[in-house]
């Protein structure tokens, strides 16, 4: 894990392709990133409102899609 600032990903920035983050100098190697995209076909939010949080009702998540890679961090 390594520091990073919430500005590097704005949702609302579409525009930006790349982000650069500034890291401690010892931070080197390779870097796994794993990105999921979730979908739940009720909100939790809804769900809990018409039933009550304390039922414990959830909505099952699907994994839509998903992908790894190697990012290559360097000092």
């Amino acid at each position: 894990s390594f520091p990073c600032s919430a500005t590097v990903a704005r949702a609302d920035d579409s525009s930006q392709k790349a982000h650069q983050v500034s890291l401690p100098d010892q931070v080197a190697g390779p870097l796994q990133v794993r990105a999921q995209l979730m979908y739940r076909k009720v909100d939790q939010f809804l769900l809990n409102f018409l039933f009550g949080a304390d039922k414990g009702y959830t909505a099952p998540i699907t994994v839509m899609s998903e992908d790894n890679a190697v990012v290559q961090v360097q000092s």
